[in-house]
């Protein structure tokens, strides 16, 4: 793979791109009357020939004017070039307004919102307090130390409390400023011209935006690392980024697929957020990230750490796999399992990590080694199901949310305050309040680190599969409309180490049961990471990954299950056949080569009134 230098000259200024997006016409109409010697003269010029801002058909600009709400989210769309489109409902915002598709856009960009009453006031002015949000918002600046930035000013105690973090935000960026008379004035509204100068000001903060396309590697050397003042974001598989400093955020997009990207000595000060990768995917060596934000749609994405990694935070808003290997580094310090998008996926976690916090409901994790220091399941994650390997270690547990933890690992100290909750394993130490009760195995020592048996024994023969093959079978064959059968899909190979089907139903003839879902088998695929495992009875199509880890050997699996599922035949069919069989399939060996199956065996069903 061919070196890649970065220039930051061949980078295009934000400010210089979105010039094309307006025409000609407005960039050279008259200027205005009213802005000569102006305190803002010069960037009003600019914007104005750039085609980002215009005056009044009067001629006029009006700069010392408020801006309305809608104004200003016209004003930073166009300078950021925002086209995306969100789902807007606001009482107050017609689909025949002028600014409809303005704040569509700027609900996307997530820099604003409406007000608890369900509107969004597009036509009230902005106040700087406001204004300081929503940039903010936009640049994505966190909280601030807001004492000793907003000390110096006599009004600060006028300031809304929600607005003080922005306000000490922007300020410390320099994006805005206060008056001679150390006032900020939050409450008065802005001005055309503050809020030209004040966007402006936001642009030179985002100088460059920097976008790979095409695989390489790209970035600087060990001796003279590179910084990007701005976003970086990754589009196509095969990309590495070395020895770079991003004072942005780090996107990893959606185009890069099931494929792999790498970091290397790289810094991220912002947000790493993934939202592209597969089961091999996302590599990182030698880095330091701030915070890493998985949001991947329809499936999972594995994010390997090694070497002087250090993570600081993870949020998983998807299915997950994080794993730690050859790691000096202190690699995953907390890891929250946020928002799943009703998605359901599993979180498998591989290494250590400090804290653990589980914050929605119906969460699946699997824990397959390491030690957890702290393992929290909030009251919002109800019906949350936790396994341990068995060489797996949380020192701390508290679970104030119904759940059930199994495997043989160790729960050093558990405090349970809710009822509903089950040990596989009794934990050495379990504290809980008056009035609750959980579910605990006999006091009789189970398998564990001090027993003398295996807790986790492989199965005893370690079949060899005469012949390789996907085949799937039925408890029944011939089915009545309304009645139903369990369907099993097995494997046979040699040296298996990952796999991915997806099997095709009739589903105006069939539909698959117990919402939809898969039972997955005790494989040994299925106990290392399950990537995918959807049902889609629109489509009538199911569609299921799985994998060992990177430090596992192949198995050899012999007529294997790897998972089943409850068809049902629809009312009102006449008498007919339906298969049910393999669209497609991909399984690799150990040395991650594509294995050819001998035999693809589908399953007929026969439907009788």
């Amino acid at each position: 793979m061919k070196t890649k230098q970065m220039r930051l000259k061949s980078i295009a200024l934000i400010g210089l791109a979105i010039c094309t997006v307006f025409s000609t016409a407005a960039a050279s109409s008259a200027k205005p009357s009213d802005i000569s010697g102006h305190w803002a003269e010069k960037k009003i010029h600019g914007w104005l020939d750039q085609g980002l801002i215009q005056g009044y058909p009067d001629g006029a600009f009006k700069p010392n004017s408020p801006v309305s709400r809608a104004e200003f989210m016209a004003m930073t769309n166009r300078a950021f070039d925002l086209t995306d489109s969100g789902s807007i409902s606001f009482s107050d915002v017609k689909e025949s307004d002028w600014h409809y598709s303005v704040v569509a856009k700027a609900i996307a960009a997530g820099y604003i919102k409406g007000y608890g009453d369900g509107t969004m006031k597009p036509n009230h002015p902005v106040s700087r307090q406001e204004a300081a949000a929503m940039v903010s918002s936009l640049l994505q600046l966190g909280s601030e130390e807001t004492g000793e930035v907003l000390e110096k000013f006599t009004d600060k105690g006028s300031m809304a409390a929600w607005s003080k973090p922005a306000i000490g935000a922007v300020l410390k960026q320099g994006i805005m400023s206060g008056y001679p008379d150390q006032t900020f004035r939050p409450s008065q509204m802005i001005t055309r011209a503050e809020a030209v100068v004040t966007l402006d000001r936001v642009l030179e903060t985002r100088t460059h935006k920097v976008t790979y396309q095409e695989a390489g590697i790209y970035g600087g050397s060990k001796e003279a690392p590179i910084t990007v003042k701005g976003d970086v974001e990754v589009k196509s598989p095969g990309i590495t980024l070395q020895h770079m400093v991003i004072e942005g955020n780090l996107i990893l997009a959606e185009g890069i697929g099931e494929g792999e990207a790498i970091l290397t000595n790289v810094t991220v000060k912002g947000k790493t957020m993934v939202r592209g990768g597969g089961m091999n995917s996302i590599l990182v060596k030698d880095s330091t990230l701030a915070v890493l934000v998985v949001d991947k749609v329809n499936g999972q994405v594995r994010v390997e750490v090694s070497g002087s990694t250090s993570v600081d935070e993870v949020q998983l808003e998807s299915g997950a796999k994080l794993e730690e290997k050859d790691l000096q580094g202190s690699g995953f310090t907390t890891v929250i399992i946020t928002d799943q998008k009703g998605q359901q996926s599993v979180v498998t976690i591989a290494g250590n990590v400090d804290k653990l916090q589980l914050n929605v409901p119906n969460s699946k994790v699997d824990v397959v080694s390491g030690k957890i220091g702290t393992m929290e399941v909030g009251k919002d994650a109800k019906n949350t199901e936790i396994k341990l390997g068995s060489q797996v270690t949380v020192e701390n547990m508290t679970v104030d949310a119904p759940s059930k933890v199994t495997g043989p690992g160790t729960v050093k100290s558990a405090k349970v305050n809710v009822n509903g909750v089950s040990f596989e394993r009794r934990p050495d130490k379990v504290d809980t309040p008056d009035g609750v009760t959980i579910k605990l195995p006999s006091p009789s020592p189970g398998p564990g680190p001090d027993s003398d048996s295996d807790p986790d024994p492989d199965p005893d023969p370690d079949p060899d599969p005469s012949q390789s093959g996907i085949f799937i079978s039925a408890d029944k064959a011939t089915l009545k409309p309304g009645e139903s059968t369990i369907v099993k899909v097995s494997v046979s190979a040699k040296d298996l180490y990952s796999g991915q089907l997806k099997i095709k139903f009739d589903p105006v003839k069939l539909q698959v049961e117990n919402d939809a879902k898969l039972q997955l088998s005790n494989s040994q695929l299925n106990t290392s990471l399950v990537a995918a495992e959807n049902v889609d009875n629109s489509k009538g199509t199911i569609v299921y990954a799985a994998s060992l880890l990177r430090d596992r050997k192949g198995i050899n699996a012999n007529k294997e299950e790897l998972f089943s599922f409850v068809v049902k035949v629809k009312e009102g069919q006449s008498a007919s056949a339906s298969a049910i069989q393999i669209e497609s399939e991909k399984f690799l060996n150990s040395d991650v080569k594509e294995m050819s199956m001998d035999s693809l065996e589908s399953l007929n069903l026969t439907i009788q009134p």
